[in-house]
């Protein structure tokens, strides 16, 4: 066992280099990350929250919407990861599509998280094959979130202020 735990000690000593771990420790922030959603979540509406998590790391997810007009609704989901924010979801009501109010709450997150110091990270992964037909594929989710200002880190986006 003690060779086992030496073995991984090391192993992951070697993967992280001093300058990830530099970046990691400056971008580490999780007090500033979850005022950071509770800020967010107060801006929009209908903001509810629960726990998720495996039973002894449980966490808050917060789901919002913003509805910039009648009819329409952008919803989002968010929560504090890793200490910074994990944007977790975005949709937008297909009668809203194209309008821009996606790229207005994504705006809104992003100047919260510069408020706080803190990056936003996500996954973009199209909902396209259960949505209809019409709906960005994964390629064009990231594609997007990039001329939002989120630059690609192996499979996630991050954002930084």
């Amino acid at each position: 066992m003690k060779l086992l735990r030496q073995t991984i000690r090391r192993l992951m000593l070697e993967q992280i280099s001093e300058e990830e771990m530099s970046e990691f420790r400056r971008w580490f922030k999780p007090t500033e990350s979850k005022k950071a959603v509770r800020e967010i979540a107060g801006m929009f509406e209908d903001s509810y929250s629960f726990r998720a998590g495996p039973a002894f790391n449980k966490f808050d997810v917060y789901e919002m919407k913003y509805i910039p007009e009648p009819d329409c609704v952008v919803r989002l989901r968010l929560y504090s990861m890793h200490g910074m924010i994990k944007f977790d979801e975005i949709e937008t009501s297909p009668e809203c599509e194209g309008k821009g109010y996606a790229r207005e709450a994504i705006k809104m997150i992003q100047n919260v998280a510069r408020k706080h110091g803190v990056k936003i990270y996500l996954r973009a992964q199209a909902f396209h094959t259960h949505k209809g037909e019409g709906r960005m594929s994964t390629a064009d989710l990231e594609r997007w979130y990039a001329s939002q200002g989120f630059k690609k880190n192996g499979n996630d986006m991050e954002w930084t202020p």
